[in-house]
């Protein structure tokens, strides 16, 4: 008898420790949540998307954009090298764009 109460009362000490446990990890998270120290699954996925697709538009738009400046240009080095400033330049801006 007395090992089945030894055990309940042990059992009973591990329930409330475990709650405590929980509790204090609900405090912390509500804390985390006030100070801004965490952000939502949800936040981060709709600001993630918005940014690949700005991002993709302006690569699109850069077809848009260069095709009258390359019409005249025969050397297809230039020509790449143009594409590649206009998508560096986008690139710069869509990077210090997601620094904001």
């Amino acid at each position: 008898m007395e090992a089945l109460e030894f055990k309940l009362d042990i059992d009973g000490q591990y329930e409330r420790a475990r709650l405590d446990k929980v509790r204090a990890d609900k405090e912390q998270l509500e804390l985390d949540l006030a100070r801004r120290n965490l952000v939502l699954r949800s936040d981060v996925h709709n600001a993630a998307f918005e940014s690949g697709r700005k991002l993709r538009d302006t690569l699109h738009s850069i077809c848009k954009q260069s095709s009258p400046n390359l019409v005249n240009i025969e050397d297809p080095a230039k020509v790449e090298m143009y594409l590649r400033d206009e998508i560096d330049r986008a690139l710069k801006e869509f990077i210090e764009s997601c620094g904001q």
